[in-house]
């Protein structure tokens, strides 16, 4: 191990004795009442991470994705997102409230969901969905970029910025579905210089939440047409509803 290694082991095993444990979010003391976090381990489709049916085992593919092809090999979330879940505050807050550094202890939780699934392997590359220039610089980060980089550091994987806008989108969460797939369509781009990096591989695509899922679906054409073997979603929260 070495001199940093080791700091950061100690910090680990001491900090806690004199210091109590803290909320990420609001900085009371932990365990948050307010702020809970609970990786949801409840039946999900596998295809598309929506809760199951009661006796439906998990893995399986809801209604819809029978019916539907999702453009997903798998898609892994932490939990859902709505208006009582306990991730929105978190997901907000990473999002729109200035707080990249949720950035670590949501990406250590997504590297800890990603290798309980046993999907890691050598043949395998984390890419972030990536926000386009004008936003990322008013917001002056890009959360799924530095949630990429937390999982690649938790879960040992390599992740790639592959894609790229190409223009300015609305924000999904505020279209209906019948709008979100032409709001996204010819939105993305794949770099030339990274595509020996997806080309024959199984690619997670990372971003915070899953809508409809039509930017996950362009996302994941675009990695396929670049010559990705497998293309899945490794997100924060599932939407309970959308419109």
């Amino acid at each position: 191990m070495d001199v940093q290694g080791k700091i950061r082991w100690g910090v680990r095993r001491f900090v806690p004795w004199v210091y109590p444990a803290l909320c990420e979010l609001c900085g009371g003391q932990a365990p948050c009442a307010e702020h809970p976090w609970m990786v949801c381990m409840e039946p999900r489709c596998g295809r598309c991470a929506q809760r199951l049916p009661e006796g439906i085992a998990r893995g399986q593919s809801c209604a819809d994705c029978v019916t539907n092809s999702s453009g997903l090999a798998q898609v892994l979330a932490l939990g859902d997102y709505g208006a009582r879940s306990d991730w929105k505050s978190w997901i907000l807050a990473l999002k729109h409230g200035g707080r990249p550094d949720l950035s670590q202890p949501l990406g250590a939780l997504l590297a800890e969901r990603l290798k309980v699934s046993g999907n890691l392997g050598s043949q395998f590359v984390l890419v972030p969905v990536p926000l386009y220039f004008w936003r990322r610089l008013h917001r002056g980060y890009d959360q799924a970029a530095l949630l990429a980089r937390a999982v690649s550091q938790g879960a040992g994987a390599p992740w790639s910025q592959a894609l790229y806008r190409r223009r300015s989108t609305v924000a999904q969460g505020s279209l209906h579905s019948r709008g979100r797939a032409p709001n996204v369509s010819e939105a993305f781009g794949l770099h030339p210089e990274a595509i020996d990096r997806v080309q024959g591989r199984n690619v997670y695509l990372v971003d915070d939440v899953y809508t409809s899922g039509a930017t996950l679906r362009a996302c994941a054409r675009i990695l396929r047409a670049g010559g990705a073997r497998k293309v899945g979603a490794l997100v924060l929260a599932r939407a309970v509803r959308f419109a």
